[in-house]
């Protein structure tokens, strides 16, 4: 080993770090926030997700021992539909664009 590496190995230590994007708690706009870690949040929708897709799921089963299963999907589009239309209206659709 060459006299300069522990001069090397302190520089390196010293270096400039990126923001870790994930458990960053800043807004979009690169303000710093006061809500909850990137990863937090991701972690908390994707539960609230699994349970409401669980949920829907043991409605439709239920649904279809006693009603033909055509009207129970039709329920279940429909209200999909009702639940999407608050970001639907304003948007006029746009925000269906890939």
């Amino acid at each position: 080993q060459s006299r300069c590496e522990p001069e090397r190995a302190a520089r390196w230590a010293r270096r400039p770090r990126p923001k870790d994007p994930i458990m960053s708690t800043e807004t979009r706009a690169g303000e710093p926030g006061t809500e909850r870690p990137v990863a937090l949040r991701v972690a908390f929708w994707m539960i609230v997700g699994a349970c409401g897709y669980a949920g829907m799921i043991g409605v439709v089963k239920q649904l279809s021992m006693e009603m033909d299963i055509y009207v129970a999907l039709f329920y279940r589009y429909f209200l999909a539909l009702v639940v999407m239309l608050p970001w639907l209206l304003p948007s006029g659709g746009a925000a269906l664009k890939t």
